[in-house]
């Protein structure tokens, strides 16, 4: 028969191993359930687009305009010998002009192998939200430009509208 002090010096020692490894188990859990995005300024409002559709940032560069373009298209830049279309997010949300400052960045980025940039008030940060604290909304009849944002990430008192990244270019909508 197994001596009893034995098994009760061990049991600690295996429950403290099981609680290491839930610890471990939930952090991992909730790690699985965040996603990273690049924040931004635009019209003194906070944005983001999911950082696995970020290609670059870079600041801002002459920009050449092309007849014939929808009204949200800004133009394209020479970005590295390749000639990528920009996207005026102020234009495709109704926000207005730009007011260009030294912080005015241009983002890259990619969906379906398709690159394209856009241009921002200022980059703020890299910004990690629990899936948990994304609320979904859908657009409005009255405005279209809503097709753009899937929804609304909070953080404390933060509100950051979320953009859909194939909607800013109407991948989806074929426009």
């Amino acid at each position: 028969m197994p001596d009893v002090d034995i098994i009760a010096k061990r049991q600690p020692v295996q429950f403290d191993k099981l609680i290491n490894v839930l610890k471990g188990v939930l952090f991992l859990d909730q790690k699985l359930r965040e996603k990273q995005f690049i924040t931004f300024n635009l019209a003194g409002n906070e944005y983001g687009i999911d950082i696995q559709e970020v290609m670059e940032i870079t600041v801002m560069m002459p920009i050449t305009i092309v007849p014939k373009t929808p009204g949200y298209i800004m133009g394209v830049i020479n970005l590295r010998s390749d000639v990528v279309p920009v996207v005026s997010l102020m234009n495709r949300l109704g926000l207005g002009e730009y007011n260009y400052t030294e912080d005015t960045r241009i983002i890259i980025v990619v969906h379906d192998d398709i690159r394209f940039g856009v241009v921002v008030d200022s980059v703020k940060e890299v910004l990690s939200i629990n899936e948990e604290n994304i609320e979904n909304i859908t657009a409005t009849d009255e405005n279209q430009s809503d097709e753009c944002i899937y929804g609304v990430g909070k953080l404390g008192e933060r509100i950051i509208a979320l953009l859909d990244v194939e909607r800013i270019i109407n991948l989806k909508t074929g426009g």
